[in-house]
C-alpha cells in the first residue's frame, strides 16, 4: 500500500471517530464548560467539512493533514488558554488540563510524522513553549499567593515530559532521515550501475540481472539482440554526435514497441538485448515484428532511415543463461549474413 493510500484511509477513520465523538462529548460537557459550549459546534463542523473534502477528493491528503494539525493544535492551545486564564479554582478543571497536554504530546508526533525533522522540531518546540508560557503566567503567580501547589508541580512535569518527548522524537525523527537519505543514496549508486548513460536504459550489468532474475523465476521468456546496420557508416558519415543520437533514438523505439513486463538494455556499442516474457516463438516474432515498424515508421533525424538486424531466441527448459545468449548472438549473425534488416528466430537444433 503507498504512502498516499495509508495515510487517507488513517485520516478517514480518524475524522470518523473524530465527527461522532465530539458532538457526544459537547452533550455532555456544554453546560458546565463555556468553551466546549461554544467550540465545539464549529470544530465539528470542520472536521465535517475535511471528511468530505477527503472523501470527495476535493482537497489533496496534504492539504487537508496540515488544516486539521494547524486546527487542532490552536483549538486545544485556546483550551489550554481559557482554562489559565478564565477559571478561578483550576482543581476542578485539572482533569481537562491534564488530557489536553496529552493532545500536545499527539500532536508532537504528527508534527514529526508531518515534516522532516528540523520541522518537527521547531514546532514542537513552540508548542512547548506556548503551553509554557500559558501555565506560567498563570501558576507562578498563584505560587506565590500560596494556591495551586499541587497543580504547578503537575503542571511543571507535564512540561518536562513534553520537552523530553520532543528532544527524543527529534532523535529518532533524525535518525529515521538519515536512514532514508542513506536508502536514496544506495538506490541512485545501483541506478547508475545499472543504467547506460547515454540511452538511459539498463546498461550490460543491468540487463545481465534482469534476464538472471526472469530465469531464476523460471519464467518463459525470449531474449533478442539487435544490432544497427552500418553503424560505423552513419558514425563516419555524420560524425559520432549524430551517431550518438541516433543510439538514444533507436533506445526509445525499442522501448516503446515493448510491453509491459519486457526489458530493454543496450548491450554494448550499437547492440541492444530486449527480454520478452511470457514469449513462444509466434509471440517472440510478432513483437520482433512490431520493434522493426517503429524503426521504420519514421526517419531518423538528421540521418534518414535506420534498420537493425535482430536475433531471436526462446529459452529452454534446463537451458543456461550463456547458451541461451550464444544462440540469440548466433542468430543476429545469421541475419547479417542473410542481408541485414531482417529477424532470425534460432531454434534448439541451432544451439
Amino acid at each position: 500500500m503507498s504512502d498516499e493510500r495509508l495515510r487517507y484511509r488513517v485520516y478517514t477513520a480518524g475524522l470518523l471517530v473524530g465527527v461522532a465523538s465530539l458532538p457526544v462529548i459537547w452533550a455532555f460537557q456544554q453546560a458546565q464548560d463555556p468553551f466546549v459550549r461554544w467550540t465545539y459546534p464549529f470544530f465539528s463542523a470542520l472536521s465535517l467539512f475535511w471528511l468530505w473534502a477527503l472523501l470527495t477528493r476535493k482537497l489533496p491528503v496534504a492539504r487537508i493533514e496540515r488544516q486539521a494539525i494547524l486546527g487542532i493544535g490552536l483549538l486545544f492551545l485556546s483550551k489550554y488558554a481559557y482554562y489559565f486564564a478564565f477559571v478561578g479554582d483550576l482543581r476542578g478543571v485539572w482533569a481537562e488540563i491534564g488530557a489536553t497536554a496529552w493532545v500536545f504530546a499527539f500532536l508532537m508526533i504528527l508534527f514529526y510524522l508531518t515534516s522532516d525533522s528540523r520541522a518537527g522540531l521547531r514546532y514542537s518546540v513552540l508548542l512547548v513553549l506556548i503551553a509554557a508560557v500559558l501555565g506560567a503566567a498563570r501558576l507562578i503567580p498563584d505560587l506565590y499567593q500560596g494556591r495551586h501547589q499541587a497543580e504547578f508541580l503537575a503542571w511543571l512535569r507535564d512540561i518536562v515530559r513534553l520537552a523530553a518527548m520532543a528532544a527524543l522524537l527529534y532523535v529518532f525523527s533524525n535518525a529515521k532521515d538519515r536512514l532514508a537519505l542513506a536508502h536514496q543514496r544506495a538506490r541512485e549508486l545501483h541506478l547508475l550501475a545499472h543504467t547506460d548513460g547515454l540511452t538511459g536504459l539498463l546498461n550490460r550489468l543491468g540487463a545481465t540481472r534482469a534476464l538472471e532474475d526472469r530465469l531464476a523465476a523460471q519464467r518463459p521468456i525470449a531474449v533478442v539482440l539487435a544490432d544497427i546496420d552500418h553503424f560505423k557508416s552513419i558514425n563516419d558519415r555524420f560524425g559520432h554526435a549524430v551517431g550518438d543520437d541516433v543510439l538514444i533514438e533507436v533506445g526509445v523505439r525499442l522501448r516503446d514497441a515493448l510491453r509491459e513486463g519486457d526489458a530493454v538494455g543496450r548491450w554494448g556499442g550499437e547492440e541492444f538485448l530486449m527480454i520478452l516474457e511470457s514469449a513462444e516463438a509466434g509471440q517472440a516474432l510478432v513483437l520482433v515484428e512490431r520493434l522493426q515498424n517503429r524503426m521504420h515508421s519514421r526517419p531518423f533525424p538528421g540521418v534518414g532511415r535506420v534498420t537493425v538486424s535482430l536475433g531471436v531466441a526462446v529459452h529452454q527448459p534446463g537451458e543456461s543463461q550463456a547458451d541461451l545468449l550464444r544462440r540469440a548472438d548466433e542468430a543476429l549473425y545469421a541475419a547479417k549474413r542473410q542481408g541485414r534488416n531482417r529477424a532470425v528466430l534460432s531454434t534448439p537444433r541451432e544451439a
